[in-house]
């Protein structure tokens, strides 16, 4: 069957949306399975605004999509700190075993039993860290 003649779907206007996913196997430590929603560049829904140098004229085409995001992460240094993006929403899942999350890679926040799911709404975090011995996981934010 193919598509609908008005697809693809459209962002929606007013609103932007992160749209983050991986999956793995955990392990005991926080640090070997931690992500920031920014660093995966398929994730931020901000664009960049161009760069006008000052007492330029030319003419400047602002993306549709503009926002106050990066349009992909930068180092923290000279350039200034490192580009973030928040969740709303995340829902976690366990596999095969208990998994441990944490927001700060230090903390842990909660626990998902294995076979189960969690889902949290208005949660505004920018990554996440979870271990568990073999705990095959799947990670959503949005």
């Amino acid at each position: 069957m193919p598509f609908p003649t008005s697809w693809p779907p459209r962002r929606s206007s007013g609103t932007k949306s992160l749209r983050f996913y991986t999956t793995g196997t955990a392990t005991a430590l926080f640090a070997d399975n931690g992500y920031m929603f920014a660093e995966q560049l398929t994730a931020n829904p901000h664009v960049s605004l161009p760069v006008v140098l000052p007492g330029s004229i030319a003419q400047v085409d602002v993306p549709n999509e503009a926002g106050s995001g990066l349009a992909s992460p930068t180092s923290a240094g000279a350039s200034g700190p490192v580009a973030q993006i928040w969740s709303g929403n995340i829902r976690i899942s366990a596999t095969t075993a208990d998994l441990e999350f944490s927001f700060d890679g230090v903390t842990v926040q909660g626990l998902v039993k294995s076979g189960e799911s969690v889902i949290y709404r208005q949660r505004f975090e920018s990554g996440i860290a979870v271990r568990g011995v073999g705990s095959v996981f799947r990670i959503e934010a949005w």
